[in-house]
């Protein structure tokens, strides 16, 4: 669903009451509702690979900015929140890491910081 977000709580608010667990509802952006299967969410597709890859998830790292992003950092063993991170992310994990936004290659930096030790 794209619209304005105060048209959109309202949706996601029935969603979830109908449906529960069975749908997986996220926000990949303040105007835009995702609305999939349960079991789809980036974490589970990078469990996929991690698993095809014989990789364990302490040995994966993963950037985040929106809320879809939420189960991928949760699951890996570096979750790292870019500065422009929605504010509903950065209070799902308050802990996580930052780093600078993507327009100032906050991915960049982390890397090339993870490769130089």
């Amino acid at each position: 669903f794209w619209a304005e977000p105060e048209l959109l709580q309202p949706i996601y608010e029935i969603l979830h009451k109908k449906y529960g667990k069975r749908i997986n509802l996220t926000f990949s952006l303040a105007k835009c509702l995702e609305v999939m299967d349960a079991n789809t969410n980036k974490g589970s597709a990078v469990q996929i690979i991690l698993n095809e890859k014989g990789l364990k998830t302490t040995e994966a790292i993963a950037f985040g900015d929106a809320m879809n992003d939420v189960e991928m950092l949760r699951l890996v063993g570096k979750g790292i929140l870019m500065a422009n991170a929605q504010k509903m992310l950065c209070a799902a994990l308050p802990n996580a890491e930052k780093t600078s936004s993507s327009k100032e290659n906050g991915v960049a930096k982390i890397l090339n910081q993870l490769l130089q030790e």
